[in-house]
């Protein structure tokens, strides 16, 4: 077996996957998800191409992210990471709650991107890793808010570590005010969801825009889909920490 056969086998091995990477052979990651997977808990699951991310880079970093420390918070398999390390950042660390997805965010890293020397990953629970990270100038909060069991505390310690940007992306409930949050039970085993059981979902940009701004931030909805059909949204909100000096 070569290299790139190799490559694709250890791919097949570690789905499902919720990033789609390209590999060789014109082969993706989300080549491998299964619809009928054996485990009830890697079924569908959902593949998001990373490269969107790249617009916010750059709309808030023109230049680049040299000098620059990240945090990605439930990295899933670390995509967001590569693209900081690539652009330049000084540091980016990910983490995810679940052994599943930081397996791959190492394979991938070890696959495509051994070059990067300024990224890396950690398995931990985000009120456990947050308790010794210290500060950084860029966190990605994203896909993670809607699974925690206390979601405000937590956007405010990410908050008050946060120099310059924070982004934010979360589901919301239409059915509840915007203002308010709704309760979510949810598996505590399927890989796409959170590992507490309790979960609370926004009902919109304006639960989350007060404690941004309590926190010093400017914030900035760029984005607010809506599905009143199904009653769910999906929106993101940006915070620029107030007086942090413009990117060149």
């Amino acid at each position: 077996m070569n290299d790139e056969e190799s490559i694709l086998q250890r791919a097949k091995e570690l789905a499902p996957w919720h990033f789609d990477f390209e590999l060789p052979q014109g082969r993706h990651t989300k080549d491998f998800n299964d619809p009928n997977h054996p485990d009830p808990d890697k079924r569908g699951v959902g593949t998001l191409d990373p490269n969107h991310l790249r617009n916010f880079f750059r709309q808030y970093y023109p230049t680049g992210l040299a000098g620059k420390e990240l945090l990605d918070v439930g990295c899933n398999a670390g995509a967001y990471c590569f693209i900081a390390g690539e652009l330049g950042a000084k540091r980016a660390v990910g983490f995810d709650v679940r052994k599943h997805w930081i397996d791959q965010a190492e394979f991938i890293h070890q696959a495509l991107y051994h070059h990067l020397t300024n990224v890396s990953f950690q398995i931990a629970h985000v009120e456990t890793f947050l308790q010794g990270f210290g500060r950084t100038d860029i966190v990605i909060f994203k896909g993670v808010f809607y699974h925690l069991p206390d979601p405000i505390n937590v956007l405010l310690q990410l908050c008050n570590m946060t120099r310059e940007v924070i982004f934010v992306n979360t589901e919301s409930d239409l059915t509840v005010p915007e203002h308010c949050l709704s309760y979510k039970p949810e598996s505590t085993t399927r890989v796409m969801s959170g590992v507490d059981g309790l979960a609370w979902w926004p009902g919109g940009p304006a639960a989350l825009r007060p404690i941004l701004e309590h926190a010093g931030f400017e914030a900035k909805v760029p984005i607010w889909n809506r599905d009143p059909a199904t009653g769910r949204g999906r929106f993101t909100i940006i915070g620029k920490r107030k007086g942090a000096a413009p990117a060149k």
